[in-house]
């Protein structure tokens, strides 16, 4: 499936979470990817954050949401710079993520070895909805959806 903006989106979740999200007026002034970030921490009232060896990004979020926790048992949302096949792992193990836990991947066109790892990611059965952003990727695994992979311009 893809799409260029939320009127092709044929997923109410998707649909929901671009227009009443991510096309929100309010802007964080970070960078592309920051901002979703911080817009979906908001949008979906997420309380455990992991941001693997970033702490400037987890700096930016404890500034914002001083009700988010860092490096739990549990996922909300995993925010990664560069991600490899164990961060896919951990994501998108039953024990540590569930089923509205979301991933965000910076960049993730930035290298070939990253581009890859996206392609990867997309094709996982568990990776039940994927978007992408062009400037960085969201991964969500909600059980009760078709798989679908959605492209986004913004």
């Amino acid at each position: 499936m893809s799409a260029t903006n939320q009127h092709g989106v044929h997923s109410p979740f998707v649909f929901n979470y671009i227009t009443k999200c991510i096309y929100q007026n309010k802007v964080h002034k970070n960078s592309k990817t920051l901002d979703l970030l911080l817009k979906s921490i908001a949008y979906f009232n997420y309380k455990f954050i992991t941001v693997n060896n970033n702490p400037l990004v987890s700096e930016l979020i404890n500034k914002k949401f001083k009700q988010c926790e860092f490096d739990k048992n549990s996922i909300d949302l995993m925010y990664e710079n560069a991600p490899t096949i164990q961060v896919l792992e951990t994501f998108l193990s039953e024990d540590k993520a569930h089923n509205n836990s979301m991933l965000i991947i910076n960049d993730p066109y930035k290298t070939e070895h990253s581009s890859q790892l996206w392609k990867q990611i997309i094709k996982q059965e568990s990776a039940t909805v994927t978007i992408d952003f062009f400037y960085c990727g969201v991964v969500f695994k909600r059980k009760e959806q078709v798989k679908e992979h959605f492209k986004i311009r913004l």
